[in-house]
């Protein structure tokens, strides 16, 4: 089902929108069915059934909420100045499947985030442009049980973190660019697991932050440009490679006891990476992950080859 937007008079469209914040603010768990049009753009409230937002289409914000689901194939998400609302908000089981478009949380005063997920929501991000300017939220919020699987797309916030975990939120990385001006580019503060297999952390601060609740913090891959690299204060956190060396100087699998040096590590896939780091708390560990033989992969190849000719 796609909804289109329909046009009002001035009159019309601007007491519909202050119907539709009033009611929005003031309810939760309430199942909003349907969208609000208001001239060019909409305030919206995702349906039971699947809302899409495909090119040309531009909205202020979607909530989706009671295992609605939202589908954006492309167009425009940018909440106003002013508007403490967030441009995609998840609650109660509801998912959100992101392919494309530009989604934009403007500078403002109050708290928002690019994406905010709480209470079991589900979101999975493909592709797209996203910017969060604003004066206090991160990009993305995953927290209450809810998880975040990014396997690709452009994530920049100029204040505030670009991904963070609170309350047992989960995120699973597989690509991605994630820069962070002012502050980290994940920061892994909830009780719930982070695993990243890939993508590019940036920040002109920490990369990697765990802290507060901790929790488990699990990295196969990825490069990581920062300054001061990795910050622990709790929690664990896991470096799944080949080899690796602290200052130096080779280490052996197991917990790593050092509380600051220079760690270097190769991954499975043979990047190299080199990332300082500070504990002051927690555990992190390096788990050896052995190449596959030379038995190994002739089986494997010889069963693809035999598949194929099947």
């Amino acid at each position: 089902m796609h909804l289109h937007r329909s046009s009002l008079s001035p009159g019309m469209a601007a007491s519909t929108v202050l119907v539709v914040i009033a009611f929005l603010l003031f309810t939760r768990g309430v199942s909003h069915a349907g969208v609000f049009p208001n001239s060019d753009n909409i305030f919206g409230a995702s349906a039971p059934d699947p809302f899409y937002v495909e090119d040309g289409d531009s909205y202020l914000w979607l909530y989706g909420t009671e295992s609605s689901e939202i589908v954006v194939n492309g167009g425009r998400i940018e909440k106003p100045t002013g508007l403490a609302r967030s441009p995609i908000r998840l609650l109660d089981n509801a998912t959100a499947v992101v392919n494309g478009g530009v989604l934009r949380d403007v500078a403002q005063r109050s708290t928002s985030h690019v994406f905010h997920l709480e209470d079991n929501s589900r979101l999975t991000v493909n592709g797209g442009i996203f910017f969060d300017s604003s004066s206090s939220g991160d990009l993305l919020r995953v927290s209450n049980n809810a998880h975040a699987t990014i396997n690709d797309g452009s994530f920049t916030a100029t204040n505030d973190a670009t991904l963070r975990t609170w309350f047992n939120g989960s995120i699973t990385v597989n690509g991605g660019n994630f820069i962070a001006d002012d502050s980290g580019a994940l920061e892994h503060r909830g009780g719930g697991d982070v695993r990243i297999n890939g993508g590019v952390f940036r920040s002109s601060r920490y990369a990697l932050t765990v802290a507060q609740i901790g929790g488990l913090l699990e990295i196969h891959g990825g490069e990581f440009e920062s300054p001061l690299g990795l910050f622990q204060n709790t929690g664990l956190v896991e470096w799944h490679a080949r080899e690796a060396s602290v200052d130096g100087h080779r280490i052996n699998p197991g917990d790593i006891s050092h509380s600051d040096g220079l760690l270097r590590l190769t991954f499975l896939d043979g990047d190299t990476q080199t990332i300082p780091f500070r504990r002051i708390g927690g555990t992190m560990r390096f788990i050896a992950v052995p190449e596959p033989s030379s038995a190994i992969l002739s089986s494997l190849l010889v069963f693809g080859f035999a598949f194929q000719r099947r």
